[in-house]
């Protein structure tokens, strides 16, 4: 496979790399990550290599698995252990997120001709959801797109055991990619009895088959999931349908099938929230909507989108997210698939073919570009007014203030406890006592007093002074607006310079 991939395509991967890799790198390092998830799937990684507790972190109270599925974690450990830092992480996400211009290259080379896969891959790495999701922060979701893609590669060269492979890895991701694999068994089932005409029936049988074990699979591993494996650790049932969905039903299976029942309240929630609408349009857009020619392979992602859409958790309908992580998968394929039917239609010889595929994807790859500069949530964006805070966390930059928080999260002991906040919890989560919030009883707090996740959290500003005024805490450092308190009748020679 790998002489089939030219070095441009290699060189456009390598490019990506460098520079999603140090956006992601500047943003942690500028303390501009939005919430506490790079600092609790950082502690995980921690907890698990040096202190022997399976993903445990503070912020979640115990195991990640308590919250989410997500064994291919265990897969990236040992990509971890080889430099045990945050950076590892992100490096191994970036990489993860960038391959996936292989298989997109690979699909559309094969369908329509090795240009257009260059056009493809190229529009894959531009497409600025992608970014959304490799800028965020570290997280599961970013490692399902590429199994995706190779899976949908595979099944194409009924490689069915390398297909299987990818499926396997992709569920392996979150429990909610089971919903997303058990419509492609679908899919299969519906490609192999309706598309695929020239396939003798023995074939067809045997696709219909791989087509119906996957979609029992997946629903098999939604179900151990739900109400084994994380309630297991949970130690109680698991309570994130109702906690997101909470308005449409109590349990999964009661929430799906109100939507199947009831789908005028898809309707009405694109009605009362047009974000909901922007978010379809702006992963169509890019593609010049080409994902509807290839729909039957689109519809394969619904599930997931009508799971984005619907929930209360509004940042699930954001492109800037981790969210469109599934969906980005089934839109390049039925894109090239959707532009492979275009190039075709009302053509007879290759050379017409060649002629019409160039003005088919010249719309797509200017859409992909005006929207890379345009909607992107990432630091590629063009801004025109650059003093307001939204660009202040979009070019992420370490200042002063900052590299004075990088300098004191290096100087505490190892095995000190530490009450944070947002913003430097993922500077000290490479030990197991830090907590996200404030937390009485530990070794250290330390605190931004002019971070607005200090200032939005009424514990900092009602309980901290509190203590200080009970003696139970002591001011150790205290400079621009930074402080540190040790607790009181804790013996340490510990200094920090003011």
């Amino acid at each position: 496979m790998n002489s089939r991939i030219p070095f441009i395509l290699i060189v456009f991967i390598v490019v990506y790399i460098a520079v999603f890799f140090f956006f992601a790198s500047m943003r942690s390092l500028s303390s501009c990550c939005g919430d506490a998830d790079l600092g609790l799937f950082g502690q995980s990684f921690h907890t698990t290599l040096f202190c022997g507790d399976f993903f445990y972190n503070t912020y979640e109270g115990g195991s990640h698995f308590q919250m989410h599925n997500s064994p291919i974690f265990i897969l990236l450990l040992p990509f971890y252990a080889l430099h045990p830092t945050l950076y590892m992480l992100l490096f191994i996400m970036t990489c993860a997120l960038a391959s996936g211009a292989i298989p997109v290259y690979l699909i559309a080379s094969d369908r329509i001709s090795r240009k257009a896969g260059l056009v493809f891959a190229a529009m894959y790495l531009l497409y600025h959801p992608l970014h959304g999701v490799n800028y965020e922060q570290f997280h599961e979701l970013a490692f399902v797109v590429s199994p995706l893609l190779f899976s949908y590669y595979f099944f194409m060269k009924r490689n069915l055991a390398l297909f299987w492979l990818c499926c396997i890895l992709a569920l392996l991701c979150k429990e909610e990619i089971s919903i997303s694999l058990a419509a492609y068994g679908a899919y299969i089932c519906w490609h192999a009895a309706v598309e695929n005409k020239n396939s003798s029936a023995r074939e067809k049988r045997r696709l219909i088959w791989h087509g119906c074990i996957l979609s029992v699979i997946s629903l098999l591993y939604l179900y151990l999931s739900l109400y084994v494996i994380i309630p297991f650790f949970r130690g109680g049932a698991y309570t994130y349908v109702s906690g997101r969905y909470g308005d449409y039903g109590g349990s999964i299976w009661t929430v799906a099938l109100n939507f199947l029942l009831h789908p005028q309240l898809i309707l009405k929630a694109f009605w009362d929230d047009v974000a909901r609408v922007h978010y379809m349009i702006e992963l169509l857009l890019p593609l010049a909507f080409l994902s509807l020619w290839g729909f039957p392979v689109l519809a394969i992602a619904f599930p997931n989108l009508i799971i984005n859409i619907m929930s209360s958790y509004s940042t699930m309908y954001l492109t800037g997210s981790r969210y469109p992580s599934v969906l980005i998968a089934f839109i390049f394929i039925s894109a090239i698939i959707g532009a492979e039917r275009l190039m075709r239609r009302g053509t007879v010889t290759e050379e017409d073919r060649k002629k019409k595929i160039k003005r088919i994807l010249a719309v797509p790859l200017i859409l992909t570009i005006l929207c890379t500069l345009f909607l992107n949530p990432s630091p590629l964006r063009l801004y025109f007014i650059r003093s307001c805070p939204f660009v202040e966390m979009r070019y992420p930059r370490i200042r002063p203030h900052q590299q004075i928080i990088l300098n004191l999260a290096g100087k505490f002991p190892p095995d000190a406890s530490i009450s944070t906040q947002s913003g430097i919890y993922h500077h000290l989560c490479n030990r197991r006592e830090v907590y996200c919030g404030f937390k009485e009883g530990v070794d250290y707090i330390f605190v931004d007093t002019r971070s607005r996740w200090y200032t939005e959290h009424a514990g900092w500003a009602r309980d901290l002074p509190r203590l200080v005024e009970k003696g139970r805490y002591v001011e150790i450092y205290n400079n621009d607006y930074i402080r540190i308190y040790r607790r009181a009748d804790l013996k340490s020679n510990l200094n920090f310079a003011r």
